[in-house]
Formats: structure tokens, sequence, C-alpha cells
């Protein structure tokens, strides 16, 4: 598997004439050699050579966990990081290193240009995210595990949801049920009751959760390091018309964003499906980010979808859809669902209701 993703990394290297590539994105060295932990960087260099450079304290994981790669332990903190890849380019005869600004400081980068001596070094870009773009059918299959584990958690939740709880006591009992299913939690859930609401991010606090008002969770299971994203807006009790109305408006732009997903169009084109029809209703003033994001390894990765985007979407691609209203002193509304891009449109991964659930 790494093997492949590693071969089509050369292939981009001599593409880009670069002699190699230093990475620094923990996501993309998981991504090319398996590794599963922390403090590791990559030096693969276009003839194939790849060598994984960390400290004692991963050495004997990352031998395990990557057999095809050339494990090089580093004793003197960044500098030896530094040091190992400077022997590395020497072995190799690099002339120019490629590197990924983007993840690393600029003290960093310093230390980088004043150690490894000879070589012209220069960003090369988002360059491993575009092949972690279209995901593999073993990163489906963990994509498809975290999002039904995610289904079963708001299904306990609806269960365990009542008036009186603290929105931190919920934030606590969601990240339990995600533990059960043998997962972690793929980022600090957002828990909001509520006038809370309007706070796309909101952080749960001590806020009770009471009946005639909107709970909006955004919370996801995480697999094997691949990320699931939900968000559902359920009511406690019964609503009123305005209340109905805002949500109805909501699932409506998702639908019509979910719609508007094919393979090559740019992102924008459903963003828009979904913002044109929440302006249309009045609301574009309360719907400020962008429509949806993809995800994989990272919990927001490429294509960033908003008014501006123009990042094909492709078959194969795993993104969200989620439009909002946010209302401040009144509260707000947000669904989203993880889809897959497909050949004739789109398949949402959730199996949990859309419709208002009034609990």
């Amino acid at each position: 598997m790494t093997n492949d993703r590693v071969k089509r990394l050369c292939a981009l290297l001599r593409e880009k004439e670069l002699d190699a590539v230093f990475i620094s994105n923990e996501s993309n060295v998981r991504y090319l050699s398996g590794y599963t932990n922390h403090d590791a960087f990559l030096f693969i260099a276009a003839n194939g050579d790849r060598r994984l450079i960390t400290d004692f304290r991963y050495d004997e994981q990352a031998r395990s966990e990557c057999p095809d790669y050339q494990v090089m332990s580093f004793v003197k903190g960044k500098s030896g990081i530094f040091q190992l890849l400077d022997q590395s380019c020497a072995e190799n005869g690099v002339k120019k290193l490629g590197f990924e600004a983007a993840a690393i400081s600029h003290a960093s980068y310093l230390l980088l240009t004043d150690t490894v001596k000879g070589v012209a070094v220069e960003d090369c870009g988002p360059l491993v995210e575009g092949l972690r773009y279209v995901k593999d059918d073993r990163e489906e299959a963990l994509i498809r595990y975290a999002c039904a584990a995610t289904d079963r958690v708001f299904s306990k939740l609806c269960e365990y949801i009542r008036p009186g709880l603290t929105e931190k006591q919920l934030e606590w009992q969601l990240l339990t049920f995600v533990n059960e299913e043998g997962c972690d939690s793929s980022f600090q859930p957002i828990v909001v009751a509520g006038e809370h609401g309007s706070l796309p991010h909101g952080m749960a606090g001590e806020r009770k959760l009471r009946n005639g008002e909107f709970l909006t969770m955004d919370f996801g299971c995480m697999y094997q390091g691949y990320h699931a994203d939900m968000t559902r807006t359920v009511f406690l009790g019964r609503p009123d018309p305005k209340q109905k109305d805002v949500y109805s408006i909501v699932l409506e732009a998702h639908l019509r964003g979910m719609d508007a997903f094919r393979p090559g169009v740019p992102g924008c084109v459903p963003d828009a499906a979904a913002r044109d029809y929440i302006t249309e209703k009045g609301y574009g003033e309360n719907f400020g980010h962008g429509v949806g994001h993809g995800l994989g390894l990272d919990i927001h990765e490429d294509p960033f979808m908003g008014r501006l985007c123009q990042r094909v979407l492709e078959e194969g691609c795993f993104v969200t859809m989620e439009p909002g209203i946010y209302l401040p002193g009144w509260g707000g509304v947000r669904i989203e669902d993880t889809v897959k891009i497909t050949r004739g449109g789109c398949e949402s991964l959730f199996t949990s209701e859309k419709g208002l659930i009034c609990l």
C-alpha cells in the first residue's frame, strides 16, 4: 500500500525536478509510511531511497510499522533531525530538496538551511495532499467504519439527552460513547444549546439544556486515523413556527448542496447551491462559513468549499455538506453529513435522520 504511494510521489518529484523531499506534516508521514505516532520525519529521494527520522522514544515502533524504511534515530533535538537530513542528502547526491513550508516553523526552516549544506531547498507545496485527495479502497473502508460508529453514537445520544443536563455533561457522555465504539474523537465536539447555537464553533459550558430550544452537536469518530464528521440539530420539546421554518430552510439548503455534488464541478458550485437558497429565504447574512470541506487523515482537507473554491471535485474524494443559520440571541441550526463523491453524484455515509427530531 505505502509502496505504491511512494512510487507515485517519486514520479512527482522527477516531474518537478526535485531530487528528494523532506516530509514533516504528520498526516503525510502516516500516509506514506504507515507510522502511527508522533515526532517523525521522512526523507524520500526520487531514486526511491526512503528514510524515517525519529528519536529513541519512537525507534522501536517505527522499525516495526515501517519495514520498507531505513529508520534513523537522532539524539540532539531538532539539530539532530537536520544533521541526519544532511547526511541523507549527501548519500543520495541531492542538489534540490523539496520541503513542506506549511508544516515547518520559521525557526526550523532557518535550522534546515543552516545545517543542510550545498542543497537548494524549495517549498513543494501540497504535493502529498494531492495524492491523498482521492481515497483508495482501504481508506474508504476506514472512513465508512468511522461514519457507522458516529451514527451509533448519535442514536445513543438521542436516548440520553434530557433537560437539566449541562452542555459539558453531554459532551463528556458523547466522548464516552465514542470510546465505547473503539474510536477516538475526530475533534473536540461542539455541543451548544439554545442561544449558544448561534456560535458555529461554540464550546460546551455549564449552560443547562431546556425545553423549547435547539441543541446542536458537531462531532465524529476517528478510526485508525480516519475521520467522520457529523452535525445534527435536535429540538427539546415542541418547536414554534419560526423554529420549524429555520430548520426547514437549513435542511432544504443541505439537500440542494448535496444534489450539486458531482465529479468535475468546482467546490464553489455546491456552496452556491446551498448558500443561494438560504439567501433567498432572507438569512444570507447568517451563514458566514463555507459549505463543507474534505476529510480523511485530517478532519479538514482539500477541498475547502466556499464562494471562491475552484478545486474540482473528483470521484472517490470525501467531503462534508454543512450549511447553517446562526441568529445571535436566538440560536442556530446546522446539518452536516460526510459524503463520498460518486460517478453519478454523491453518497451520504450516514443513516441518521436529518428531518427535525423532537426529544
